[in-house]
């Protein structure tokens, strides 16, 4: 391995290559936030802003960023950090509501796929039903057809 960027204290950027049938290039990146040593006033690229977070979440506040923090992805990840670490009852309501999100979502998963598969039996009820009067054959009702595993 060759370190990539000797020059920054805070990122150790490592290159090693993987020789297989292709070419692996495996990156590593250390970020030693005991190094960062920036205040939110300095703060110019997304990873300086990322490094700051990381290091000083605990204390900040989702309705108060400081100003190069105060961007969507940051204030959405403070505002879960700010969540997560709430106390009980205020977590269990957080919790509570996450958990009624997903089931909604899994239950319109499901709507969808039950719609999807009794559409593709109308389908194929309707088609029997066509070759059936194409080929002069007597049409058998709906009921008969239903239970047919199609």
């Amino acid at each position: 391995m060759t370190n990539i960027r000797p020059e920054s204290s805070v990122l150790d950027f490592y290159c090693d290559r993987l020789e297989t049938d292709w070419i692996i290039l495996l990156e590593i990146h250390i970020l030693q936030l005991e190094q960062f040593e920036q205040s939110p006033d300095t703060l110019t690229e997304p990873l300086q802003e990322w490094l700051y977070f990381l290091k000083h979440g605990d204390e900040l506040d989702p309705e108060q960023l400081p100003k190069p923090l105060n961007r969507p992805t940051i204030r959405h990840a403070a505002e879960e950090l700010a969540m997560i670490t709430k106390r009980d009852p205020e977590k269990e309501r957080y919790v509570s509501r996450r958990k009624a999100i997903m089931d909604q979502n899994s239950f319109i998963r499901a709507a969808q796929e039950g719609k999807e598969q009794a559409l593709a039996k109308g389908e194929s009820i309707g088609e029997i039903k066509a070759f059936q009067t194409i080929l002069g054959l007597p049409v058998s009702d709906r009921e008969s057809l239903k239970e047919l595993s199609i």
